[in-house]
């Protein structure tokens, strides 16, 4: 893709920013129309960029891992590199399900610090619990059906 310089000598700084959005919005259409062999290839170059540049800076990395998107891109990542790249997860606040799929890829998990339930009241969001007092036995209930 062509790179879009978004700031030329002598701009108003109010165009600047509605530039910047349409130049997005461009890049954005232009990646949604491109093909997904053509989408898969951008994705390898990124990573092995990614990997390139740790590399030149001595730096180590890790896929961050969660839901579905977040493991798509770890076994990418792994068959692009080949090499068994670590993923790590506060697996604990994931679904049974994604726990498992976690497991199955070797993702390490991360405690958390806190449970989203302190999190929630942390950040003073008021949430209701529909199930009652028994909330994580009805939920691994449910997960055990997925």
């Amino acid at each position: 893709m062509k790179q879009i310089d978004l700031f030329q000598d002598g701009d108003d700084v109010q165009e600047r920013p509605e530039r910047e959005i349409e130049a997005r919005r461009r890049e954005a259409a232009q990646y949604l129309a491109m093909p997904y062999g053509a989408k898969v290839s951008l994705a390898e170059t990124r990573i092995w960029q990614w990997h390139d540049t740790c590399w030149e800076h001595g730096k180590d990395y890790h896929v961050s891992v969660g839901g579905l998107d977040s493991i798509t891109l770890l076994a990418l990542v792994r068959k692009t590199l080949g090499q068994d790249v670590v993923g790590m997860s506060i697996s604990q606040l994931e679904d049974k399900s994604v726990q498992r799929v976690h497991q199955e890829m070797g993702v390490i998990s991360i405690p958390p610090i806190k449970s989203k339930v302190r999190v929630l009241d942390w950040i003073g969001v008021e949430w209701e619990n529909p199930w009652g007092t028994d909330f994580a036995g009805q939920v691994s209930i449910f997960n055990e059906e997925a």
